[in-house]
């Protein structure tokens, strides 16, 4: 059963991400050394899941930190993200590590 609102910012999410990874609008905190970790952190917990409906629902686990707008936020919505389109039947990509994906600029 796919928790179906969560699916869907789950959704809206990925596709804002990928189409900021493939213009280069990407936000310049997403490029932080300790804010790459943070998403890799998370992404490793969430390996283990291998469909988007308990990916969906372990998300709307999460709502009441995401609400709270603590820091932690961005990182573990990027993550989830990710997993999203990790996880897309229809084609299905394996993606880098945050840190290789979106490596720190130089300087």
């Amino acid at each position: 059963m796919t928790d179906e609102p969560m699916a869907s910012m789950l959704a809206r999410r990925a596709a804002e991400l990928l189409r900021a990874v493939e213009t280069g609008a990407v936000a310049p905190r997403w490029r932080r050394p300790g804010f790459g970790r943070a998403v890799d952190e998370v992404r490793a917990q969430l390996g283990p899941i291998e469909g988007r409906g308990t990916l969906a629902a372990s998300f709307g686990r999460e709502a009441a930190r995401r609400m709270a707008g603590d820091e932690a936020s961005a990182p573990l919505d990027l993550a989830y993200a990710v997993r999203w389109l990790e996880l897309d039947p229809a084609c299905p990509r394996p993606i880098p590590a945050w840190t290789d994906w979106l490596p720190a600029e130089p300087g």
